[in-house]
């Protein structure tokens, strides 16, 4: 009976009736046939041949899980951990993962795993984690390998091993998993445990994308979809041009740049670099603009990242969005777009006229220095060094340009729909944003500044409104314009912010540190948790430093958080910066408590004594202070640290503020 069902069901050697495939079925198992009860929960599960019942495939499931089926073991685990057909019970599905992969069901290894290792109706284990994995490994499941090349990379219950993280890693990768090839690229991209291979990072990019666009059950897991891949795919074409223009070969030395790179076809004499940057060489009036544009042509091989002089009148419909102290950003139309390389004609082409693109107007500018053009320089320094991950992290920049009027330059940058702050506020309901949302752009920030810290840049001004979006999975950090190097940063004795994101020890005229960054990440935290803007309901001036700084005042905490995330925002803002976590520290607890929230959302409840920010004009984060309003402070810059008091904690409201 239970072989014909099966007949009916292929519609081997017979019509196929997937009606007369659960009668035969439900007669095998009212016979005791055992391996038909998983059909026939199938059935029930997902309505075929008969109508979707789950509480019955609940009920036939759980009957043939104690008859010892250790595949509806499995199975029952599944409904119980995710509530299909009986309540949702994370401690009855750990149980029958656990009976499942005693009697060696690999799935459930696998799942057992995964269960001690974020805490999924158990104690977290790192150890019994390890276990698992390589026993569902061991019998063949490629996804246990990743998860456990995983533990290998970051030593979670297992010693340390980057080559047993790689071997594993691959052997996932070769056998089609979809996010050990990402993983795999991510190894070759950066030269971990491998030499860096930027053509194997190429195609193992392209085979993860192949099987997110064709296979089911990753379209139907849109969340891990999102996770692993979506900011991935904009590496692809840049990868593709850049490994063209970078292969050295037998190439003879240019004689522009006297370096061993690709020909011109049209110019044999000079490389492909430097024939492109003669096309795109527009002189700006400007020496110090000149020398800078030049640079970035000819040393860069990535043809997003060279600058160019456009001039003002190929932009249109200009439009004010906000203004500071160094710089006014508009919105305009560039008439002719950014421009893409042909490789058959070698000319540029310009495929997407009318694109939205941002202005940020340096201020009193016409004399400008390098110091002025200190956005473009980090951005320079974080592109050389790492270009893809700044394609990742960081805005693009296309180029420079000049108001005729005014003289001032302007830096023409990639237009973002919102800041985070913008992000927050259009929402008609701040509790609508999952956390699942926040935790994702919360993770972008995170692995940007890992990103900047790692070329020993320091944002020094990060804040809700420094951070793009255009959803979560496009977040970006931006407005680097007084971003230095840490040896520069040393030197400078200059301090500029809002007052709630300046770490306690740059109010007190110290040095800015990358762990200055992860106190404003802190706050920024936060922001994300209530809604609110920090300390918004209090006078930002000297006084309300000094309670931060001295009092150890930060802004009150909520219970209505993943569990982890108020524990790590409370490491981020910790009055001694030593105590502060990294980004790449930051960034790993976030993934841990990003997968924990996909398995096991948290219930959102409105908090009575702090309100999100809703007033539309409510969108200026504050007053930006500098050294020398902040400088009263600083001759009690050797009183004792006092840690933060919760007690002193203060209920927000709303209020409008003015640059």
């Amino acid at each position: 009976m239970h072989d014909l069902a099966k007949y009916y069901e292929t519609g081997k050697g017979i019509e196929k009736n997937l009606e007369k495939s659960f009668y035969w079925h439900k007669k095998a198992v009212e016979n005791g046939n055992k391996h038909a009860i998983i059909c026939l929960v199938g059935h029930y599960k997902y309505g075929i041949g008969t109508d979707k019942d789950l509480e019955k495939a609940f009920y036939w499931c759980q009957k043939s899980a104690e008859n010892s089926n250790e595949e509806a073991q499995c199975i029952l685990a599944s409904l119980y951990f995710k509530g299909i057909g009986t309540e949702k019970d994370l401690k009855k599905a750990f149980y029958w993962f656990q009976k499942s992969a005693e009697n060696g069901y690999k799935k459930a290894q696998h799942n057992l795993a995964l269960s001690y290792y974020l805490g999924l109706g158990t104690e977290k284990d790192y150890e019994r984690a390890v276990y698992w994995f390589q026993k569902s490994a061991e019998n063949g499941d490629y996804k246990a390998m990743d998860d456990l090349a995983y533990c290998y990379e970051y030593g979670n219950g297992i010693e340390k091993d980057l080559k047993k993280a790689f071997d594993l890693c691959q052997k996932a990768a070769e056998n089609g998993i979809m996010s050990a090839m990402i993983h795999l690229a991510t190894f070759y991209r950066i030269g971990k445990a491998t030499e860096k291979n930027l053509k194997k990072t190429l195609y193992w990019y392209q085979e993860a994308t192949k099987i997110a666009r064709n296979d089911p059950e990753i379209k139907s897991m849109p969340c891990v979809h999102e996770l692993m891949l979506n900011r991935k795919v904009k590496l692809i074409e840049p990868l593709k041009r850049f490994i063209i223009e970078s292969e050295e070969e037998n190439y003879n030395k240019c004689s522009e740049c006297h370096m061993k790179r690709r020909p011109s076809k049209k110019n044999n004499q000079i490389c492909i670099i430097c024939y492109q940057a003669k096309l795109l060489y527009n002189p700006s009036g400007n020496d110090i603009i000149n020398e800078f544009i030049k640079y970035t042509q000819t040393d860069f091989v990535q043809e997003t990242s060279r600058m160019r002089f456009i001039s003002y009148d190929r932009f249109k419909n200009k439009e004010f969005i906000r203004g500071g102290g160094f710089s006014n950003i508009y919105k305009a139309i560039w008439i002719d777009g950014p421009h893409s390389w042909n490789e058959e004609k070698e000319d540029f082409e310009y495929k997407n006229p009318n694109v939205i693109v941002a202005l940020k107007q340096l201020n009193n500018s016409e004399m400008i220095s390098f110091e002025e053009l200190k956005e473009l320089l980090m951005i320079y320094i974080a592109n050389l060094n790492n270009f893809f991950d700044s394609l990742l992290y960081l805005n693009e920049y296309y180029g420079i340009t000049q108001d005729p009027n005014t003289k001032d330059f302007i830096i023409i940058m990639k237009y973002y729909k919102f800041d985070l702050r913008n992000y927050i506020t259009k929402n008609k309901d701040f509790y609508n944003i999952k956390w699942s949302k926040k935790l994702k752009i919360l993770r972008s920030i995170a692995e940007g500044l890992d990103h900047l810290h790692d070329q020993n840049i320091i944002h020094r001004d990060l804040h809700s409104g420094n951070i793009l979006c255009e959803n979560d999975d496009d977040v970006i950090i931006s407005d680097l314009g007084i971003s230095k190097s840490s040896m520069e940063s040393a030197n400078d004795k200059k301090r500029y912010g809002i007052i709630p994101y300046m770490a306690p020890e740059i109010l007190k005229g110290k040095d800015y540190t990358t762990l200055s960054d992860i106190y404003s990440f802190g706050m920024i935290m936060w922001e994300l948790m209530t809604g609110s803007l920090p300390f918004e309901d209090r006078t930002q001036d000297n006084g309300l430093a000094s309670k931060i700084c001295y009092d150890g005042l930060r802004p009150s905490k909520t219970t209505n958080a993943p569990k982890g995330y108020i524990e790590l925002m409370e490491k981020c803002w910790d009055s001694d910066p030593v105590k502060r976590p990294n980004a790449n520290a930051i960034n790993e607890t976030l993934y841990n408590i990003l997968i924990d929230e996909i398995n096991n959302p948290t219930e959102i409840i409105k908090p009575s004594d702090i309100t999100p920010t809703d007033n539309p004009k409510n969108k200026q984060l504050g007053i930006t202070f500098s050294s020398e309003e902040l400088e009263p402070l600083y001759p009690i810059i050797n009183k004792a640290e006092v840690e933060y008091r919760t007690e002193e904690s203060y209920k927000t409201k709303a209020n409008e503020f003015d640059i």
